[in-house]
């Protein structure tokens, strides 16, 4: 794993990436959804709003994946017997 990114064209290519970009946005409002409700004792409703959409930034894409592939092999995902 460390020779594969031994290489600074690994390190650009990341870089110009969509999901490299996503994810980084998603953890960078979970990131301000942390730090804005550090010191308060619960939730706020825009400290929920910014984890909420920092969960569906970075969850929808792999259930979206996850169905897609169920559906495109016929196997009916988790939770079958």
């Amino acid at each position: 794993m460390i020779g594969r990114f031994s290489q600074m064209g690994i390190y650009r290519e990341l870089a110009r990436s969509r999901e490299f970009y996503r994810v980084a946005f998603a953890g960078l409002l979970a990131l301000v959804s942390y730090l804005w409700d550090r010191g308060s004792e619960s939730m706020s409703t825009i400290g929920m709003g910014l984890a909420r959409a920092s969960l569906a930034l970075n969850g929808i894409p792999i259930i979206w994946a996850f169905t897609s592939e169920c559906n495109s092999t016929g196997d009916p995902g988790l939770g079958s017997s």
